[in-house]
């Protein structure tokens, strides 16, 4: 969303060019900052530094560092990543009204490898067979 307009701008080619920034890139700050602020207000409830998430992330501490600077590109196995070394949610996905059914179905065991199947019904779509494969050591 774009930020009220409680600023003055005297430059007209600052404001033009401040003008021009689509709303797209308005709501992905948010967004993005948002995120980062609750990755920093839950460290900060549960005494982690950016080291010690990092290690819990198995990441680099320049990570963390870019995570909590805002502007990341956060994607969702990254906040899944996060959600996980922190052991609290960072973000509510609103549940959809559809059920789902899944149907985990071992289909063939060729050598080693376990051939599996998912059967998917998500809400009105169609069924979708998804096959994957297990490598046992």
């Amino acid at each position: 969303m774009r930020p009220n307009n409680n600023v003055r701008i005297f430059s007209p080619i600052i404001q033009e060019t401040y003008d021009s920034i689509p709303d797209l890139d308005w709501e992905t700050d948010a967004i993005t900052e948002g995120i980062a602020e609750r990755i920093d207000a839950i460290m900060k409830a549960k005494g982690i530094s950016k080291k010690q998430l990092a290690e819990l992330a198995h990441r680099r501490p320049s990570d963390v560092t870019r995570w909590l600077g805002g502007g990341h590109n956060f994607t969702c196995k990254t906040i899944a990543m996060i959600q996980l070394a922190l052991g609290e949610k960072i973000v509510e996905v609103v549940k959809s009204t559809f059920d789902r059914d899944y149907s985990f179905i071992v289909a063939t065991k060729p050598k080693s490898d376990y051939f599996c199947t998912i059967k998917h019904t998500y809400g009105l779509r169609a069924k979708k067979n998804i096959v994957f494969r297990f490598v046992l050591r």
